[in-house]
Order: structure tokens, then C-alpha cells, then sequence
């Protein structure tokens, strides 16, 4: 991804983080939109990822994030390297939603989503 991100926007920074700990300083983002990237955090993770988020959001940020409805913790048949995951954390909605309130966020909106049936990933470019 990283490859085709800087092929297609070379004037842009990318980089390659572990969500558990950003290279950002604090207060940095007014925003964070993590699609399908957050579901890939080990549940056990979670909780320090959700607080790292919010320690490089500015005071009145907002993070939207997409996740993988289910219980429990799911694999994907791929080689990842050790910090990327174990791969799929599912959510219930109010689980996630209590973890996020007791990491200190107030949750604005919250939603059960079906995507098109049997084609639940997205690539979307936006301009």
C-alpha cells in the first residue's frame, strides 16, 4: 500500500506505524479514520491503541473508526509480520462502545453497517 500511496502522491508523507504506538507528538490531528485498519489490532491491544489515538488527537478531535462485527478473535490465513496483528478483532457494538468510553471518548454516533452483500472490503481513493 505504502508503494502505491507514494507512487501516486510522491509531495505526500507516508509511513509505516504500529497503531499501539505512533511516532506522532501529542495533540497533533484534528482527526483519525481508521478503516479496516483498527480491526487488525489483537483485543488484548486495543485499549493501548485507543489511548494512543487520543494522546495525537487536539483536544475536540474526532476518530472514525470501521469494524468487523463478531465475538472473539479471528486469524486470516497470511504471514504478517509480528507488530501488524493476529488478524481479525470482531466487535459487538456496545463492547467497543464501552471500551471506547473508558478510554475517555464520547461517542457521537454509533452504527450497525452491511455492506454489499458478499463483498464487505472497500477500496476507496479519495481525491
Amino acid at each position: 500500500m505504502l508503494k502505491f500511496a507514494k507512487k501516486e502522491y510522491p509531495d505526500a508523507y507516508f509511513a509505516r506505524m504500529n497503531l499501539r504506538k505512533l511516532g506522532f507528538r501529542k495533540a497533533v490531528f484534528g482527526g483519525i479514520y481508521a478503516s479496516y485498519s483498527f480491526l487488525h489490532i489483537p483485543k488484548k491491544d486495543a485499549k493501548p491503541a485507543l489511548i494512543e489515538f487520543r494522546n495525537v488527537m487536539k483536544p475536540g478531535g474526532a476518530i472514525m473508526l470501521v469494524l468487523k462485527e463478531g465475538r472473539g478473535e479471528k486469524p486470516i490465513g497470511i504471514n504478517a509480520k509480528p507488530d501488524v496483528g493476529i488478524g481479525h478483532a470482531l466487535w459487538m457494538l456496545p463492547e467497543m462502545n464501552n471500551l471506547l468510553r473508558a478510554c475517555g471518548f464520547k461517542i457521537l454516533f454509533s452504527e450497525r453497517w452491511m455492506p454489499v452483500k458478499k463483498k464487505p472490503w472497500w477500496l476507496v481513493k479519495l481525491i
